[in-house]
């Protein structure tokens, strides 16, 4: 199971484009543009709590004649902590996530990606809608999800609601919601992206997400993430 700071499209290629207080979120994902991101995340799981930490990489890879993009999506610096005990976590051989133009998975390739890969890469993602939109302007989106792979569709609510400095920038707010629309147990999660108005590129996120799997030999756990732009 790769641990997801969030999913690789989100954030990271959303091309806002402003004009007259309008603005594109169609991802104009450039081959070559990276990302890095502090991930930190409190976990609660059958009453007991731990906590996760590590470094996100993101890399585009690549792109098609069909305007879908290809990101690569790796963690470093991974630590797990439970019980008071800590622990290093090894280091994993990258994914690679495949977006449609708008920024939907459409696939993840790399070191034998399982359900829960899916479905918890679906539960982060940012798919943007297919026009313009301004601060107030609201979208859902409903995908079907890769029944062979058992990764579950999702339905996802979002809204732009503002704009203000972050971390020194001035960025974008995006609030989401995304539910799983199937299965015993779905997963969800709420929260905001911050994005910087100028380079499209992600600058923050709060995400609380619920029945988290991140193993079937796991019982389903709640996490609260934060992650946000390394130096």
């Amino acid at each position: 199971m790769k641990f997801w700071g969030v999913a690789a499209s989100a954030v990271l290629l959303a091309g806002f484009v402003f004009a007259q207080e309008t603005l594109s979120l169609k991802p104009k994902p450039k081959v070559g543009t990276e990302g890095k991101y502090k991930v930190n995340a409190d976990i609660s799981i059958m009453g007991n709590s731990a906590t996760f930490s590590g470094v996100q990489h993101m890399k585009v890879v690549k792109t098609d004649d069909q305007g879908n993009y290809y990101v690569e999506n790796s963690m470093s610096d991974v630590k797990v902590e439970f019980g008071g005990n800590a622990q290093e976590q090894p280091a994993e051989p990258p994914v690679t996530l495949k977006h449609s133009p708008l920024g939907e998975i459409l696939e993840i390739t790399g070191e034998k990606p399982s359900a829960a890969d899916y479905r918890m890469a679906f539960t982060t993602n940012l798919i943007a809608p297919k026009g313009d939109a301004k601060v107030g302007t609201k979208w859902s989106v409903e995908t079907k999800g890769i029944e062979k792979l058992g990764a579950v569709g999702i339905k996802a609510d979002y809204e732009v609601t503002g704009a203000e400095e972050a971390l020194g920038v001035k960025a974008i707010t995006v609030k989401f919601s995304l539910k799983e629309v199937s299965g015993d147990t779905p997963m969800s999660a709420t929260g905001t992206y911050w994005i910087d108005r100028e380079t499209g590129l992600l600058v923050k996120a709060d995400v609380d997400m619920k029945s988290v799997i991140m193993d079937p030999s796991i019982p389903p756990m709640d996490m609260k993430m934060k992650v946000e732009k390394a130096k």
